[in-house]
């Protein structure tokens, strides 16, 4: 005889709140957007697919010729108030699609670094990992050399670095933070 287990799920609201500075749409506390009102082929109460954007955060774009805002920032703006000055938006787990309430919070820039490097185990990058042979002005350099035609041997010698080094710079595939 097989038993019958019960179980309770929990139901959270989502709850809403108008962006004042475009009225026709509106944020969660789940991170999601939607329209509130009725527009030309679009629907009222449809919940906006996010755009990500290369570094994988969410983005909404409000309107035809409205901005493209991070969700992250519509929710702690509307439901935590405005950024503090200096203040950066933090993703407690470290996954920035996440755009939930409870995973956001303000942080200062070295609050932030030091989440990313103590929980989330971030590895240092570019300059600030101390075995780095390279300046952000040297990676620049390197782009430019080989653009202009020179070669990934005679580069890598200038520079003290291999020539797979050399291409992976110039593919952008290491230091890609550098532009």
């Amino acid at each position: 005889m097989a038993s019958i287990i019960k179980s309770e799920v929990a139901l959270e609201i989502e709850r809403w709140r108008v962006i004042p500075e475009w009225q026709d749409y509106a944020v969660s506390d789940h991170g999601n957007v939607k329209r509130t009102t009725a527009a030309p082929s679009t629907y009222v109460g449809r919940v906006l697919k996010p755009i990500i954007t290369l570094g994988g955060y969410c983005q909404a774009k409000l309107g035809r010729d409205g901005p493209i805002c991070t969700i992250h920032s519509l929710v702690m703006a509307q439901f935590v108030g405005p950024r503090p000055p200096k203040a950066e938006i933090n993703h407690k787990n470290g996954n920035k699609r996440d755009n939930r309430l409870e995973n956001l919070e303000y942080a200062t820039h070295m609050e932030n670094e030091i989440h990313a490097k103590l929980v989330l185990r971030v590895k240092p990058r570019g300059t600030k990992h101390g075995m780095s042979k390279l300046t952000d002005d040297k990676v620049r350099e390197i782009r430019k050399l080989r653009k202009e035609g020179q070669t990934l041997w005679a580069i890598a010698d200038r520079y003290g670095i291999t020539a797979a080094n050399v291409d992976y710079i110039t593919k952008g595939l290491t230091w890609a933070h550098v532009k």
